[in-house]
């Protein structure tokens, strides 16, 4: 008997064994205690750090938490007093520094080629269309999958495509299918993996390749070493994207009304900042952060008006957690650039949408950039 006792005793102080090691001059710290208990909340993602071993790593994602912490309780506070519009609350990556953080949560990167004249057409139709009347709500943000969680990688180019494209296959086709992010992460070489991308580019990988179903080949949080796309039960075939479609609005936010009332979902490129990764709820206005320099790419879904004035409905891919059960309303006004880009695919079948109309016709569109066809 005794030696059972002392077997479970010995089960249970290993398996209460801490993930982090605790740097000694802190044991009896408040400020650590607090800390510790932010590690002890986020441990299901943490623990699989090893840095969190060396207690010099352990004392330095403290300094940026107590950092972030007094940033976010004196913003709590003003939003409190009505003196901002959004509140904001600490996140699993609010101890990581400023750096760590922009490249494990976005991972967006602008390519390095002339983009003035891409699908010019389609943008000159969207501005000869009559203008969206005042007042008007669109809310197109039924997915057929929950708010994706990327972690701790920089793959929201992936993200974003995946649900613009689930999006499109339920509202035109009524499937409801679970797709591939990983294979995007593991397979597109022309873009980045966990180190950015640009979703453009996606859409024209899945237009070449296809994509596979997300249950066969699910999200690891990393870049594996091989592609395996050849294992996987295929659902996206070859060629069933038509044509990658991207636009450069700079900031033409009456033709992305019209674009969104069009296709229901679009990717979207914008500037997020410290503040924009700690967002729990209300109405996102930062007038401060750069128009043209993004660096997280979105979706956005619908649009809309409330006391606050106009807004954007966006979908992120951080968890349901973040923003308003993974969403966010973000002020009119191209607010960080949210209206630069637009991005999306035309996809092929037995029933296509008319981008104009809105209409779903048996027309099987081939080329995105005849003026034909976009006058359909």
């Amino acid at each position: 008997m005794r030696l059972i006792f002392i077997f479970a005793l010995l089960v249970y102080l290993a398996s209460s064994e801490k993930y982090y090691k605790e740097p000694k001059k802190f044991i009896f710290d408040k400020d650590f205690e607090r800390f510790k208990r932010f590690l002890d909340l986020h441990a299901d993602i943490k623990s699989l750090d090893p840095r969190y071993k060396n207690a010099t790593y352990v004392e330095s994602r403290m300094g940026d938490y107590l950092r972030m912490e007094q940033e976010i309780n004196e913003h709590h506070a003003a939003y409190l007093l009505n003196l901002t519009t959004y509140d904001r609350h600490l996140q699993r990556w609010s101890d990581l520094d400023k750096k760590e953080k922009m490249k494990v949560k976005c991972g967006t990167k602008l390519p390095r080629r002339a983009r003035a004249a891409t699908n010019a057409a389609y943008l000159r139709i969207l501005k000869a269309l009559p203008k969206v009347p005042n007042g008007t709500q669109v809310n197109h943000c039924h997915f057929p999958n929950p708010i994706p969680d990327q972690l701790s990688c920089g793959c929201c180019w992936a993200q974003s495509c995946i649900q613009v494209l689930e999006h499109q296959l339920l509202t035109l086709k009524k499937q409801s299918v679970q797709l591939s992010v990983q294979q995007l992460v593991d397979c597109d070489t022309s873009n980045d993996a966990c180190d950015g991308g640009w979703p453009t580019n996606g859409f024209r990988y899945m237009q070449i390749f296809g994509l596979c179903n997300g249950k066969d080949y699910s999200y690891q949080n990393a870049k594996q070493n091989v592609c395996k796309r050849a294992l996987c039960r295929r659902m996206v075939s070859p060629q069933f994207i038509v044509r990658q479609m991207e636009i450069e609005l700079k900031g033409d936010e009456e033709s992305m009304k019209k674009l969104i009332m069009r296709i229901g979902a679009a990717v979207i490129a914008m500037h997020a900042d410290e503040a924009f990764l700690s967002i729990t709820k209300g109405f996102y206005i930062n007038d401060s952060c750069p128009k043209n320099d993004p660096n997280h790419a979105m979706v956005v879904c619908g649009f809309g008006s409330d006391e606050n004035g106009e807004y954007w409905l966006i979908r992120n891919s951080w968890g349901s957690s973040w923003g308003e059960y993974g969403y966010v309303k973000m002020k009119m006004g191209n607010t960080c650039g949210v209206a630069s880009f637009a991005m999306w695919p035309i996809i092929i079948g037995e029933r296509s949408l008319n981008p104009l109309t809105g209409e779903l016709e048996e027309k099987i569109y081939e080329n995105a950039e005849d003026e034909d066809y976009l006058k359909q």
